[in-house]
């Protein structure tokens, strides 16, 4: 019961109730469960991006990276520079396919939300024409 009723979010939960005795038992029914989902306790935290923690976390490895092979061939041979160029490429690599995704999904997002709205719009279209119908019919009466 808390997982479907708890989570990261305010939850209010509404029991319909009747003095009627024929539904005194599923009104006692309700008046136990609502009085169970008083008790459950939800912890909030916050929504974190995962996606930017972890470009943030590549930037700065890129950036010491970086950093090292400002220092030069004072500090490091050949061998070790090369290692250094690859580790920095790699990384580049790594945040521009994070990238690419972080897009996709944002792309993924836009067209939900437009073919939402779309079918917002239907939906509305459709009540008003069966709204206008209804009018209709019962003035032809």
């Amino acid at each position: 019961l808390s997982h479907s009723l708890g989570g990261n979010s305010k939850t209010t939960m509404i029991a319909c109730v009747s003095p009627h005795h024929d539904n005194q038992e599923e009104t006692l029914l309700t008046l136990r469960y609502a009085n169970r989902t008083k008790g459950i306790v939800n912890k909030v935290k916050s929504n974190e991006d995962n996606a930017a923690k972890q470009a943030m976390l590549l930037k700065e490895q890129m950036a010491a990276l970086q950093a090292k092979l400002d220092e030069g061939p004072q500090v490091y041979d050949e061998k070790q520079m090369a290692q250094l160029r690859d580790q920095l490429r790699q990384g580049q690599e790594a945040l521009n396919e994070q990238r690419l995704k972080q897009q996709a999904k944002e792309d993924e997002r836009k067209r939900l939300e437009e073919l939402y709205q779309s079918h917002k719009d239907a939906r509305y279209v459709a009540m008003f024409y069966n709204s206008f119908k209804r009018v209709l019919i019962t003035r032809m009466h």
